[in-house]
């Protein structure tokens, strides 16, 4: 694992080097929108944001609480053993759940290179990542103990 996190920090570089890491910001007209409740004014980017946030929180609470799949999920989590015995496909569950937090893993780290900074710190959005995937891996390989 810590050898494909080095793998893509190395890529992620290399490809910023390759295609110049000038970032530019597409202006839209709802960025720039002020929403104002009272004394309190929010970017409607913002508000937008959160409102997406808690619609996906609520499909999520929705999936686990109210179908089949959140129940056979909530079995295997319990006890695999049992729930195989009562005829769940522990496997299928897992591998959905596992394809579930993938998809989610892919949408919140594509978030940055979508979203809308209406032009301000531009360019220290790129480098952003890099050098936190680095701090990270310098911590990790601190505490960590190797393999082998």
């Amino acid at each position: 694992m810590m050898t494909m996190f080095a793998v893509s920090i190395i890529l992620e570089n290399v490809f910023v080097l390759a295609f110049s890491a000038d970032t530019r910001s597409i202006e839209r007209d709802y960025a720039t929108l002020p929403l104002t409740l009272g004394s309190v004014t929010v970017p409607l980017i913002y508000v937008i944001g959160f409102a997406i946030a808690v619609s996906l929180i609520l499909a999520v609470h929705w999936l686990i609480s109210k179908t089949r799949f959140g129940r056979d999920l909530r079995a295997s989590a319990a006890d695999a053993q049992a729930a195989e015995t009562l005829g769940v496909d522990v496997k299928r569950v897992q591998m959905a759940t596992f394809a579930l937090g993938a998809c989610s893993s892919c949408a919140g780290s594509s978030a940055p290179a979508c979203s809308q900074y209406s032009g301000r710190h531009a360019t220290t959005i790129r480098t952003a990542p890099a050098r936190s995937q680095l701090a990270s891996m310098r911590y990790a390989r601190r505490i960590l103990p190797s393999p082998g």
